[in-house]
Parts: structure tokens; sequence; C-alpha cells
């Protein structure tokens, strides 16, 4: 009966035991989840005489503008990503978003109209989807394709409008044109490669290890690069960015099973 009644017991501790890190493993991935950290880059309004824009925001030394003349004169703003990134203490980038400040004309082609959207200085393991959330119906149902075909070219000229060209997106009132990412294959932390890839083709560094992740980790030489069809229309840029890459959840369940399978081999 003692030993019995020894085994039993064993049992209920591995029981308790299994049971406790199963809770720890769901806390962590709870935790992991709420780990990421919205960055409000700040609010950006291109001037007359190109490539004059106005900044509001935290991170002036990271943005900068130049003058493109491609048959038309064109504003180009550029931001330091990973100096941006680094000031912040934040190693890895979830999303990109480009949202209509909120105070622009909303008559036709709503909002700020973004011409050109380019994400430079990457490797080649990264894939990004482009989707657009917000109140102009012309883009509501468009997807990645479409909207990367808006935004690969500086081309928007006088007349074009958001539903007769697809030369720029219109955000319309607070509408934001957001960009993902799908990091695949080993990675050390991302690292230079190529000069830069359109949206919807991003490349880049990933987060730690092998696999598929949805974090792309900031590496020396990443830029973001943006161009507005006009002049005098506000537009917001925020970053979603963690410090670490969150554990996997299929890894943190295989960990709770494991647990479970000890204790059952313990009876």
């Amino acid at each position: 009966m003692t030993r019995l009644t020894t085994r039993r017991r064993a049992g209920a501790i591995g029981t308790t035991l299994s049971l406790s890190l199963a809770g720890l493993t769901l806390a962590a991935l709870a935790s992991s989840e709420a780990s990421a950290d919205i960055i409000q880059v700040g609010a950006i309004t291109q001037t007359s005489p190109r490539p004059n824009i106005q900044y509001q925001g935290a991170f002036g030394s990271f943005i900068s503008s130049e003058l493109v003349n491609n048959g038309t004169q064109r504003t180009l703003v550029s931001v330091d990503l990973y100096g941006l990134m680094q000031s912040v203490g934040l190693n890895y980038i979830e999303s990109i978003s480009i949202i209509d400040g909120g105070n622009n004309q909303y008559n036709s082609s709503p909002g700020a109209d973004i011409d050109y959207v380019l994400l430079d200085g990457l490797g080649a393991n990264v894939v990004t989807t482009l989707g657009y959330v917000g109140p102009n119906t012309p883009h509501t149902l468009e997807g990645n394709a479409v909207l990367t075909n808006r935004t690969s070219l500086m081309d928007a000229v006088t007349g074009d409008q958001d539903y007769n060209s697809f030369h720029f997106v219109s955000l319309g009132y607070m509408g934001a044109l957001t960009a993902t990412f799908t990091v695949t294959g080993p990675s050390g932390g991302g690292g230079g490669g190529g000069g830069g890839s359109g949206p919807g083709e991003f490349e880049g560094g990933g987060g730690p290890g092998a696999g598929t992740s949805n974090l792309l980790a900031v590496s020396p030489g990443l830029k973001l690069r943006i161009s507005e069809a006009g002049l005098g229309e506000r537009y917001l840029i925020q970053i979603k960015g963690s410090a670490v890459p969150a554990p996997a959840a299929g890894a943190l369940a295989a960990l709770a099973g494991l647990c479970g399978s000890r204790r059952r081999r313990r009876r």
C-alpha cells in the first residue's frame, strides 16, 4: 500500500508540474505577444520649393529629403530605419504604416496621395505584403498586387485621380497603407545586400533561426523611401517594432505537449 500511494503521489506531482509548465508557457506566449512597441515616427508634409519638407516628431535626425527629376521634379523622403530603431532600442520591425494626417483635402483623390514606397538596403529573403485600411472605396478591395503597382514608381501627373489611374494610393481620412513581412530561411540578424526592392518584393534579413517569421531584422543601411504625389498634404509614419522576436506559438505548444508526454510515461 505504501508503494502504491507513493506512485500516485508522484503522478500527482507530475501532473501539477505539467500544468504549471503549461500555464507558464501560455503566460510566456501572452507576454511575447504584448512585447511589441509602437513608434510614432512623426508627420511629414512636402512643401515648396522642392525638396523642402516640414517634419513634426522626435526623430528629425533620421529624416531627410532630396530632389528627383525624372521628367517632373519630385520630392523623395528617406527614413533611416536602422538608426531610428537603434535609437529606441529595438531590433525588429513587424510592420510599417503610412497614415493620412487627418487635415488634408478629402474631395477628389482624398487625403495624402502616396506615389512611391521603397524599402532600401536589404538582402534577399523577405517578401512584403501591402494592405490598405481606410474610407477610400477604390482601395478597400485592392490587394497587394494592385497596391504595389500603384506605389512602385514616382509617376503621378496632373489630372490623375485615385479612380482613373494606378499611380498612387489616396489614403482618405486617416486611412493607412501598411507593409507587413514574411521572412524565410535562416538569418543572423539581417545584413546588407542588394540596393533595394519595391513594395511587394521587399527583401532582407529576418529573425534568428530558420523557418518563417513576420519580423524583419534591422540592419545598417535599411531605409524607407516615400514620395507623396503633390505638395501640402500631411502623412504620418508608424512602426510596430520589437526588441527580440517573440517565441513561436508552435514551439511553446510543443513544450507543453512534451511536459504532458513525460507525465504519462511516469505512470
